[in-house]
């Protein structure tokens, strides 16, 4: 047996500490320990940097990843949001997206994606700085054999981008809000209420409202709506009144839900829409109980029987 003040004992009481601390460390615990990776957003292409003419089309692909399922990317440009490219059903881990932004003014721009997952958390956002040439092409004199001069054109050499082959428009999808038909913000409804909200819309875009376009719900609260509505066919400069029916909540808080106009090959345009309801909760009635006593009181009837007397005379001879 060892005793405790032996070299060998007080060795093995060390040892045995030592490993308890490396088991502490970060790098030491289980893999089954480790957080889970938080939903997370890259630019897969252009790059960063790259140049670009003034009304060419870009093609932006990111790609998000995340535990739950991925719900939408958004594109900013600027600080201003571009596009929302929505993920197919039913919702994955993962879902990578081709967007497009049309260089316009030149100078640089910030671009930026960000991912949503099903509960509406967002990633942080992931973005690339693109350079806007607006250049024409340049010309320069050059001496001729007879002394006089002549202009030859030189070009500004860009970098060749690669890019996805966009998709070519013929006309351009957009609308604008015009007033609210129904429901206006933070009307009241008791819980479980059904109603109906309207939006009346413009179509301030050159392409036709036909068959196949919907007004899509995107986020928020749904209130027992439906994933997608038809609309009605709508030219360009023309008005629509959209709508939906919805169910209040039945809990007392307020609720916001949005929409948005959706192409038939699932490209959500033009102004975001909202309905924003406070629910309440029931005023209780107090009941009133009528009672009615009922007292019985006793008639008497007096009746009164008449006598005959009857008085007989004999004769007198």
């Amino acid at each position: 047996m060892l005793h405790r003040d032996s070299r060998v004992y007080r060795v093995g009481r060390a040892l045995i500490g030592l490993l308890l601390v490396i088991s502490l460390l970060p790098g030491c615990r289980p893999k089954g320990e480790s957080q889970p990776a938080a939903l997370s957003i890259k630019i897969d292409s252009p790059a960063s940097g790259i140049e670009v003419r003034t009304g060419v089309e870009v093609a932006i692909q990111s790609t998000a990843t995340g535990p739950r399922a991925v719900s939408w990317i958004e594109l900013w440009v600027d600080g201003e949001l571009v596009d929302t490219a929505q993920a197919p059903t039913p919702l994955q881990p993962q879902f990578s997206a081709v967007q497009h932004w049309q260089a316009a003014a030149p100078g640089e721009h910030l671009i930026e994606v960000r991912a949503y997952d099903e509960k509406g958390t967002a990633s942080p956002p992931a973005n690339i700085v693109l350079r806007v040439s607006g250049e024409e092409v340049q010309q320069m004199p050059i001496a001729t054999p007879e002394g006089e001069a002549s202009i030859i054109p030189t070009a500004t050499l860009l970098p060749t981008v690669l890019l996805p082959t966009p998709t070519v428009l013929v006309c351009e999808r957009n609308s604008k809000f015009v007033e609210d038909v129904t429901v206006p913000d933070n009307t009241e409804f008791a819980p479980g209420a059904q109603f109906e909200k309207a939006w009346r819309m413009r179509n301030n875009g050159t392409c036709s409202w036909s068959a196949g376009y919907e007004l899509a719900f995107v986020q928020g609260e749904q209130m027992s709506g439906p994933d997608r509505t038809s609309i009605p066919e709508t030219e360009p400069e023309a008005e629509a009144d959209l709508s939906v029916t919805l169910v209040a909540p039945e809990e007392p808080g307020t609720y916001r839900g949005d929409w948005r106009l959706r192409a038939p090959d699932g490209e959500l345009f033009g102004a975001k829409l909202y309905v924003q309801i406070v629910v309440v909760a029931p005023t209780v009635t107090p009941e009133l109980t009528a009672t009615v006593t009922l007292t019985a009181t006793p008639v008497v009837t007096a009746t009164t029987t008449p006598t005959v007397t009857v008085t007989v005379t004999p004769a007198t001879d």
